[in-house]
């Protein structure tokens, strides 16, 4: 939202491992009016968490948005607005600069660190559009937030016991 403006609209192309992130944005990104592509193997009908998908596709109906499985990181990225990755090491899914070519014209990139070296070529993780190093300067101080709010709050439950 701070780099477009808005929300609601927006592509988010996701090439990489299956998991924990791919559920989160299959899962909350129908709510906020996020699309989303994604590649997650190199086998084209390989399914995303039968738990998780069912639901995001649910939420799609609801909020007017779509969830796509693509064949493979090139088709992914034709036409999104945000290109995310984390660390794999599946070479048929590695994101070269001349890939970016059919996202929109204001593509940001983010990479969920650590970083392997057959994920994404320099060039795009250098890219003047990469916000990887944003991310996770925001991420440190969201965590920096929530700690001191938790410690600011604090108050010991136990009764502090007697030993006379």
């Amino acid at each position: 939202q701070e780099h477009f403006g808005r929300l609601n609209g927006l592509t988010l192309g996701w090439v990489g491992p299956m998991g924990k992130k791919l559920n989160t944005f299959i899962y909350l990104l129908p709510k906020v009016g996020i699309h989303l592509k994604y590649n997650s193997s190199p086998t084209p009908n390989f399914p995303a968490s039968p738990l998780v998908l069912p639901a995001g596709k649910n939420f799609c109906k609801t909020f007017n948005t779509r969830i796509e499985a693509c064949p493979d990181p090139l088709s992914t990225i034709t036409g999104v607005d945000v290109i995310g990755t984390s660390k794999h090491k599946k070479e048929t899914q590695k994101l070269e600069l001349h890939m970016f070519e059919g996202a929109n014209k204001n593509w940001i990139f983010f990479h969920i660190l650590p970083r392997w070296e057959g994920e994404v070529s320099e060039d795009v993780f250098n890219h003047q559009n990469s916000l990887v190093w944003t991310l996770h300067e925001n991420i440190k101080y969201t965590l920096m937030a929530v700690v001191l709010r938790l410690l600011k709050t604090y108050r010991p439950t136990l009764v502090k016991p007697n030993f006379n």
